[in-house]
């Protein structure tokens, strides 16, 4: 996700540069799942949009999205290869990013802007654990949290394509935008909230760590509705 939003300026000047009009999304989701809660979740997403000339109502672009499913937290401040580090825990969760080419037909009725869209790329589902502990600073003379370890215990992506469409309310500058799609794909393995609950941890006594639970991964459909609030601007 970090090297996804790294690309996000270069887009943004990219887009500023040849693009007419740039209009740029950012929101909160909910994503549900076809099948029930295995892969849904809530979470962030980015929209960046432009069209060729400053009357057409086709904009195209990329969205990113990141999406939090699920995770569970444990203190292991007895285990015997961290005796050495102070509130040593652990936290386990179930993660889905994504990212897609966007289509989307705007009807500029005014402060009201109703709008179509397909999207078209990649959502990868996966499960990463984290090791921390607080760590003395001299500088700032108090403890701070610290990363020893991580380990991805399952990724599994696919390909996505969907519909969509929202409303768009307010002035050009900043706007309130409702959206909501649908996505299709291949299934994948996934662990959901119960897999995280018998999550088996082996920790060396230098911080690293691995995470394997206990239960065999779910082969879940990877069809998935998303609604999304934010705010829209166009620049």
């Amino acid at each position: 996700m970090k090297k996804l939003l790294l690309l996000f300026p270069i887009i943004l000047l990219s887009f500023s540069s040849i693009a007419q009009t740039a209009w740029l999304d950012g929101n909160l989701q909910i994503g549900a799942g076809w099948n029930g809660g295995e892969i849904g979740g809530v979470g962030l997403g980015a929209t960046l949009l432009g069209r060729g000339t400053e009357d057409s109502p086709v904009f195209f672009g990329v969205d990113a999205n990141f999406i939090r499913r699920g995770g569970v937290d444990q203190n292991i401040s007895n285990h015997p290869a961290l005796t050495s580090y102070k509130s040593p825990s652990v936290s386990t969760n179930n993660n889905l990013i994504s990212l897609h080419g966007i289509m989307r037909i705007v009807f500029d009725l005014g402060q009201f802007k109703p709008y179509v869209e397909g999207l078209l790329g990649f959502r990868t589902f996966y499960t990463r654990t984290t090791l921390s502990a607080k760590e003395w600073n001299d500088q700032e003379g108090e403890y701070e949290d610290n990363t020893l370890g991580t380990d991805v215990s399952i990724s599994d992506a696919t390909f996505s394509i969907g519909p969509g469409g929202g409303f768009i309310f307010g002035q050009n500058n900043l706007s309130l935008n409702l959206r909501f799609n649908f996505l299709g794909g291949n299934e994948v393995d996934v662990y959901t909230e119960e897999h995280l609950e018998d999550m088996k941890y082996s920790i060396g006594s230098s911080g690293s760590v691995t995470a394997q639970s206990m239960l065999a991964p779910l082969s879940a459909i990877s069809r998935m509705f998303v609604f999304s609030l934010g705010l829209s601007t166009l620049f």
